[in-house]
């Protein structure tokens, strides 16, 4: 098996790749990878410890709002849903958390605004 040999440019910022080797605990590759990428203290923060509050917006993709309303129109009629999502870690983890919701919410919504 060839060993790869990885390049990693000089970041010319010696100061910032300290400060996130010590403040985060991480290898001085991985802050000199971070500063090339553009990062400072808090960005390194946000990466490396996010929260649900640094998440983006859903409602600002495009046609979430439509998405939404057809779903839950869909489980107020209890029509049969179909999820679908790629077959790889991310895909499977996505249609995971999906269903598990809608199975949650489907009889609180229907508690909820069935007449």
């Amino acid at each position: 098996m060839p060993l790869s040999k990885w390049k990693i440019e000089a970041s010319g910022d010696n100061k910032t790749e300290e400060l996130l080797s010590k403040e985060f605990c991480i290898n001085p590759i991985i802050s000199q990878i971070l500063v090339n990428r553009g990062s400072d203290i808090e960005a390194a923060r946000r990466y490396l410890h996010p929260s649900l509050n640094d998440l983006q917006q859903p409602f600002l993709m495009k046609d979430m709002r439509q998405g939404v309303a057809r779903l839950l129109k869909a489980i107020h009629d209890k029509e049969k849903i179909i999820i679908y999502g790629d077959y790889d870690a991310d895909g499977i983890t996505s249609v995971v958390i999906l269903f598990k919701f809608i199975k949650e919410i489907t009889p609180f919504y229907r508690l909820l605004y069935t007449r």
